[in-house]
């Protein structure tokens, strides 16, 4: 039997669109599992021998979720600052972020 290359290729491309595209359909509602009502249900865990690359995929999900988590349990938007702060503004032109001071 001869090996063909090409036959295996293909196959392992459509393989591989199918199971992406199953993949996004599960992650559609994604963190909805894990977090509801503005409380996580949720552990992350790692073995004792764990390579970094794992440690750094764990942490990206904690963070990820935390983000999640912040962003369903946020209030109204209104932010209170104290203590020795200052808005940096002439009038009603507002400094922003990487905007030159003089111009």
């Amino acid at each position: 039997m001869k090996f063909n290359f090409r036959k295996i290729a293909s196959a392992a491309a459509s393989t591989a669109l199918i199971g992406s595209t199953i993949a996004l359909a599960a992650a559609a509602n994604y963190p909805a599992p894990f977090v509801q009502n503005g409380a996580a249900d949720v552990g992350i865990v790692w073995g004792s021998s764990a390579l970094n690359s794992d440690l750094v995929a764990a942490a990206n999900i904690q963070s990820d979720l935390s983000d999640a988590l912040a962003a369903q349990s946020s209030g109204s938007g209104n932010v209170i600052v104290s203590g020795d702060v200052w808005q940096v503004s002439t009038g009603t032109d507002e400094l922003e972020i990487g905007e030159p001071l003089f111009r």
